[in-house]
């Protein structure tokens, strides 16, 4: 699909009300603070940065109240996980039975649109992320207007002569902090440990809802594909031609080797993504510590 650089900057140059959505993976491309990356894309012209980090939250909890609901309950025998697009694209394709089960759970870039459109009904919403796969997700999705990749946006960034790592060190505070869960999630098996960190508050929600679960239930049991090379798609076909065969009931799927730090539209090497956020994850809550993941 074509680059939506063009559109992006003639709606900030037209002093629309563009958000910035940057994804987990994007907040560490940069040799820069969360917030000197954010200052920068203020300086750029956005009117706000919410990052993705926030609907990740959402993804967890809904993801985690789902497999209770179906998989922990026994109405089904599994469940994959939604976040990654060309997964998802890829499982309808080659292992439709498998694909059945795929979480209907909305990813952490919808969620993030969601709760955007929410404050601000007039906003032209923009993920900045790791893949052009995901500007393929982005059409499908009501309140997702653009897609960037980070080598986009440095592209924009050395054009307007702005160095993120050069901008104030300042929290813009105009959100809540995402939490540590939440902005992992672009590490392979880091949303699957995010969905069982929120089993306790969708167990909660469940019961908020007058409706019980039950006793003996399935607890998580984990299999975890990154990448999606030749060896992982035999395995899946051979799963999907004997779904009894499947040796765990929720499988994280991410097609970039080491998950979204590993995707092709990044500029940072994996290995130095993954040194930043363990530099960031201190300075963020526990999810389990907020107290209202629902709104920004």
């Amino acid at each position: 699909m074509p680059s939506q650089i063009v559109d992006v900057l003639r709606k900030i140059r037209q002093k629309l009300n563009v958000v910035a959505m940057p994804a987990p993976s994007l907040m560490l491309q940069f040799d820069a603070t969360t917030n000197q990356l954010k200052q920068a894309l203020i300086k750029l012209g956005f009117s706000d940065v919410v990052e993705v980090a926030l609907g990740a939250d959402l993804t967890s909890i809904n993801e985690a109240e789902e497999f209770l609901e179906n998989v922990a309950t026994g109405k089904q025998p599994l469940m994959t996980t939604s976040c990654c697009p060309a997964w998802v694209r890829a499982v309808s394709l080659h292992a439709p039975n498998l694909g059945t089960y795929v979480s209907s759970t909305g990813s952490p870039m919808k969620y993030t649109g969601d709760l955007v459109k929410q404050r601000y009904p007039d906003a032209i919403t923009v993920f900045i992320g790791p893949c052009t796969a995901k500007r393929t997700e982005g059409i499908s999705l009501e309140n997702v207007d653009h897609v960037l990749t980070a080598e986009e946006l440095l592209c924009i960034f050395q054009a307007a002569e702005i160095d993120p790592k050069t901008m104030l060190d300042e929290e813009l505070g105009t959100t809540r902090i995402p939490s540590q869960e939440g902005s992992q999630y672009c590490q392979t098996q880091n949303v699957t440990q995010a969905v069982i960190v929120a089993v306790p508050k969708a167990s909660e929600r469940i019961k908020s809802k007058s409706q019980e679960l039950g006793e003996d239930l399935k607890e998580i049991q984990p299999i975890f594909i990154s990448p999606l090379d030749k060896r992982a798609f035999k395995q899946l076909r051979q799963w999907n031609d004997d779904i009894s065969s499947v040796p765990g009931n929720l499988i994280e799927v991410m097609c970039c080797d080491g998950g979204c730090v590993g995707g092709s539209g990044n500029i940072s090497a994996p290995q130095t993504s993954v040194a930043r956020l363990k530099t960031i994850l201190p300075k963020r809550p526990l999810f389990n510590d907020i107290e209202d993941i629902e709104n920004l």
